[in-house]
């Protein structure tokens, strides 16, 4: 190998690892994936230049998905429980994609959000949750839509689309993963297992900066448009509120000017008749 320093010296170095597994739960092509990763993490975290010969780098991706659980109590899921359902999901994802080819390694699994809601099994018609009353006789079930970020990685070639991939894995292998959730023995789902179901769908990115517009604005939760709003209102308050206390203000001083005026006029008139005495 040829060095990009001339003041270097270049070694080329074959490494041989011995990796002891479970073929029927973890397949080869996944331990190339973990040890190409892990390797290349080690050597980099010293500062050392590698190039891989002949192979390539792991492609490590950032998915943001967004799960719906139909049928579910009318709450949101508490601290323990959103564990305890990231663990579920994160159980799944690697049990399932680690058999994809290429083969995915998913490295961690991230609870970002999750908003209540309803919906009709009727019309399968679906709307946030609020104080609106339903029609009269439409029957409503409770819905949890719960976003989420998963960090994979995986060997090239052929390049895949691990988001899409990760979506129909849910939808198609729904059944095994309402079973990984219930060993969960999440107290969450309890008492929904017959009638619990879940859809997976890819989070639109620009939909979701749009809703937390209000987080990364200025203004905080108020956004742009909202705080240039309070902003204009303030200043017209502001400036009733000055222009009133001016008006006070001249009426106490023309007050003033005129009794002054009748107090000089006065005192005037009396010095007059004093002076023809």
């Amino acid at each position: 190998c040829t060095p990009e320093n001339v003041e270097n010296a270049c070694y080329r170095v074959s490494t041989y690892v011995s990796v002891i597994h479970y073929p029927v739960t973890y397949p080869v092509d996944l331990c190339e994936v973990i040890v190409t990763s892990k390797t290349l993490e080690f050597v980099r975290d010293r500062s050392i230049n590698t190039v891989l010969a002949g192979g390539a780098s792991p492609e490590k991706v950032i998915s943001q998905i967004s799960l719906t659980i139909y049928n579910i109590n009318p709450t949101e899921m508490n601290e323990d429980e959103s564990g305890l359902f990231t663990d579920s999901v994160l159980a799944f994802l690697r049990k399932f994609l680690a058999w994809n080819s290429p083969s995915i390694f998913v490295e961690g699994v991230a609870f970002d959000a999750q908003v209540l809601g309803i919906y009709s099994p009727i019309d399968n018609s679906e709307r946030l949750l609020s104080n609106e009353s339903s029609p009269i006789g439409e029957k409503n079930s409770h819905k949890l839509t719960v976003s989420m970020t998963v960090e994979a990685e995986y060997l090239p070639p052929p390049e895949i689309d691990v988001t899409d991939i990760i979506v129909e894995t849910f939808n198609e292998e729904e059944e095994d993963f309402i079973e990984i959730v219930e060993d969960s023995e999440n107290a969450y789902f309890e008492g929904t297992y017959d009638i619990l179901s879940f859809r997976a769908a890819v989070v639109d990115v620009n939909e979701s900066i749009q809703k937390s517009q209000g987080e990364t604005s200025n203004f905080g939760a108020l956004g742009n448009d909202g705080g240039i709003t309070v902003i204009v209102c303030s200043f017209l308050i502001f400036s009733i509120i000055l222009c009133l206390c001016w008006k006070k203000h001249y009426r106490i001083e023309s007050r003033q000017r005129k009794y002054n005026f009748l107090r000089d006029e006065a005192l005037r008139r009396r010095r007059t008749t004093m002076g023809s005495f």
